[in-house]
């Protein structure tokens, strides 16, 4: 029996031999790897920078078989492993939490080496230049533009057009001139308006916010960087938001709130990922294909977990998906007009 405790005690990893008598924390004395009074582990945490970089990928990525059997069912069985890891199933897979943070860092990683945009505005191409007979023809009040961008290039507005997953485009012409009625609004706040220090902060919002909107009107693109720093923020902001529609879509008794968690985790951990592919693809000139795959998939996968994890008929799995799906749009658009409404006040 005491050869077996020696033994224990030697490959046990609590057991650091580190010298030290006393708790480091409490001052308490210590008769084993943790302290009697206030439960601190004794540890030596000092170690060779390799060491801890080895431990900290281990911790962090999960290096070992868990991860291949999280990833691989996350994109062949939509919803399934969400039902398995609720349902007590919880050792052969990488938390929830700790996926979404393996997702979320690998899809920044790529945003910021591939240099492509989840979405943009940029200028439309310049229109083919007239023909001698287009140039000859008459003109009169009854001849219109004969597209709508050559009638927003003659009232002097950028013909624009939204690109999905893209190289980022850079702005060419930063400094801009603002229009002469956004000059005039705010001239005419600062004068009707006595200085006040309670009004101050609103009327600097206000001409900030006018002031975004007459470099937006000129340039469009501005608002590109906006979008692409905020939008992947904005995203982490919608999981526990998701996790509330569910639960109220959801709403029996043995529906608790940590197993939409769960699923808003595991969901959101794929759209990331995916979105990592996505950028990938972009960055190699398939932003167009890039753009479909995620306007079909991610819906089609939606659909598909709500049945798996939730096992109720496909016409009641259809009818709440559609309704989860609105509002989720709904809220959605709501953080796009407050990214917006950043944007234009930061311009």
């Amino acid at each position: 029996m005491d050869s077996t405790t020696t033994d224990a005690s030697q490959n046990a990893p609590d057991n650091e031999k580190t010298g030290h008598t006393h708790c480091l924390n409490c001052g308490a004395s210590l008769s084993g790897p943790y302290c009697s009074q206030c439960g601190q582990h004794d540890r030596d945490l000092r170690r060779p920078f390799w060491t801890f970089t080895i431990e900290f990928a281990d911790n962090i990525f999960s290096l070992d078989s868990r991860l291949a059997h999280t990833l691989i069912p996350l994109f062949s069985r939509p919803g399934r492993m969400s039902r398995l890891y609720v349902e007590g199933h919880r050792a052969n897979y990488v938390a929830p939490v700790r996926l979404m943070l393996i997702s979320v860092l690998v899809f920044f990683l790529a945003v910021e080496l591939g240099n492509v945009a989840l979405l943009q505005l940029v200028r439309a191409a310049d229109p083919a230049p007239l023909t001698d007979q287009e140039a000859i023809a008459p003109s009169g009040p009854e001849t219109e533009p004969a597209t709508e961008a050559e009638a927003e290039a003659e009232a002097g507005i950028p013909a624009m057009t939204l690109e999905f997953f893209e190289p980022i485009q850079k702005n060419a012409s930063p400094a801009l001139s603002f229009d002469d009625s956004i000059e005039t609004i705010k001239r005419e706040i600062a004068e009707n308006n006595e200085p006040d220090i309670d009004s101050a902060p609103l009327l600097d919002f206000i001409s900030r916010l006018l002031t975004g909107m007459g470099q937006f009107a000129k340039n469009p693109e501005l608002i590109n960087g906006v979008f692409n720093t905020w939008m992947p923020r904005a995203m982490l902001v919608l999981v526990p938001v998701f996790a509330l529609l569910l639960r109220a879509m959801y709403w029996r008794k043995d529906a608790y709130f940590f197993n939409q968690l769960v699923f808003s985790l595991h969901f959101h951990a794929f759209l990331f990922l995916l979105l990592t592919g996505l950028v990938v693809l972009g960055s190699m000139g398939m932003g167009a294909a890039s753009g479909w795959i995620y306007f079909f998939g991610v819906p089609a996968y939606l659909l598909l977990s709500m049945k798996h994890f939730y096992r109720q008929g496909w016409w009641r799995t259809i009818f709440k998906f559609l309704t989860l799906s609105a509002l989720y749009n709904i809220v959605l658009i709501a953080v796009l007009l407050a990214i917006l409404l950043i944007g234009l006040t930061q311009s």
